[in-house]
């Protein structure tokens, strides 16, 4: 069967391009073929061509994979299956070199991380025969307007919308600027199957406020043994903290150093030699803003790029993971008091924070929740958590890391709230809010 492939394939390379045959008998009388005669013959000849070059090389990849055996390691089973990754604008330029009209440019496209692409990836899903979408709808998306990449391609995406799709595609109305690829898909032919997460190195104490806040159980860690799990609680017994700490601050300005001077303590111990850091900041513009300023003035750009230094909103880690992430509220206590944070936003973006860590989640914020929070707070649950597991007190940090963030914080500060542990909400404090509000 193969060796019929390479023989047509050899019979139409020793083909004239498109070009008619008559008999000599017939040469006298017969009239040569138009010019569109011979454009319809070149086009057959080349899709019977492509398609037997397609033919050919998934014979081959069977081929491979019949020599290769069961036993085949990771490394040889990719190298005998033609698959690229590639970005989205690659996609389309492969694409656009693919001149037969008849097939698609691929077989199957996988695109991950729908939830993060809008509308103007609609093109994506003409480009292969099967298109296969991996999306997380209760993570930080498209759909809430922090992912745009420009106000003009937002107002070319509503024009399109409106000049191309309203009136004439059955799921229109999925097509807005804030939807994403993953709810336009969704809406128009149903989620599809559902794939259960399996974050396999990640420690169970990690997942758990995402596990049971915003995913009902769906994670599972399956490998928490696993090397790269237990690294952080080898290192602990030595030098290095649990793998959750709350560390409560006076203020705002004094949670910016405090980052900072937790960053600094954890680089200068043997412990975090070769980690990454991240700091997701769930306060305001303003708050972020001066957050960098000060990482900045602290780190230099070497120092960015070695420990992959990452920080912003919460937005800003869909599809990043560092093995110390940082969350920093943001927030003093008479923010906290004045804003309760109910909105399922808010909840995406914790989710997005703790599954982001692969090793640490520290939690740094300038404000009680015992005291302070409401008791339908979105982050209550993460801070009963967090009062729950003894080893999250900053009490438990090693003496290296309390010695240099009272070094960089003011002396009176670190003593008067080194060793605090931030409790969370009881069910008695929440009984006692509904009575005073029934009051």
């Amino acid at each position: 069967m193969y060796a019929q492939y390479e023989s047509a394939l050899a019979a139409l390379d020793s083909t004239p391009p498109a070009r008619a045959r008559t008999s000599a008998s017939a040469s006298a009388s017969a009239r040569p073929p138009s010019d569109q005669r011979s454009a319809s013959l070149r086009r057959e000849l080349l899709s019977t061509r492509y398609a037997l070059a397609v033919a050919a090389t998934h014979y081959r990849t069977l081929q491979r994979f019949q020599q290769l055996g069961p036993d085949a390691s990771r490394a040889q089973v990719k190298s005998a299956i033609p698959a690229w990754i590639m970005p989205e604008d690659a996609v389309y330029a492969y694409g656009a070199r693919h001149t037969d009209a008849t097939t698609r440019p691929f077989d199957v496209l996988i695109i991950a991380d729908a939830h993060l692409l809008d509308v103007s990836a609609l093109g994506l899903l003409a480009q292969a025969q099967t298109v296969v979408l991996f999306g997380d709808p209760h993570l930080v998306g498209v759909r809430d307007g922090l992912l745009a990449r420009s106000d003009v391609l937002s107002d070319a995406v509503e024009r399109f919308h409106t000049e191309h799709l309203e009136g004439k595609v059955a799921f229109s109305a999925s097509c807005a600027s804030r939807c994403s690829l993953y709810d336009m898909v969704a809406s128009a032919l149903g989620t599809g199957a559902h794939t259960r997460l399996t974050l396999s190195t990640r420690p169970a104490e990690l997942l758990t406020y995402a596990n049971t806040q915003a995913y009902h159980g769906q994670i599972q860690a399956t490998r928490a043994a696993s090397a790269r799990a237990t690294s952080a609680r080898e290192a602990s017994a030595r030098d290095q903290s649990a793998c959750m700490v709350s560390y409560r601050v006076p203020d705002t300005a004094r949670e910016e150093n405090a980052v900072t001077a937790l960053i600094h303590a954890c680089m200068e111990s043997g412990a975090y030699d070769g980690k990454t850091f991240g700091i997701v900041s769930l306060g305001d513009g303003a708050y972020t803003t001066r957050l960098r300023e000060t990482l900045r003035a602290h780190f230099d750009p070497a120092t960015y790029t070695d420990q992959q230094l990452l920080c912003g909103p919460a937005h800003m880690f869909q599809s990043q993971t560092r093995d110390v992430l940082i969350l920093s509220c943001g927030q003093d206590a008479r923010a906290v008091r004045r804003r309760s944070v109910r909105s399922s936003l808010a909840l995406r973006e914790l989710a997005t924070a703790t599954c982001s860590a692969t090793e640490q989640l520290w939690v740094v914020h300038a404000f009680d929740p015992r005291r302070n929070l409401a008791f339908d707070d979105v982050r209550v649950p993460l801070f009963r958590m967090l009062s729950a597991n003894l080893s999250a007190s900053p009490s438990a940090l090693p003496a290296s890391i309390r010695a240099r963030v009272t070094q960089i914080l003011e002396p009176r500060t670190s003593a008067s709230h080194e060793g605090q542990h931030s409790a969370g909400v009881s069910m008695e404090d929440i009984a006692d809010s509904l009575g005073d509000m029934l009051l």
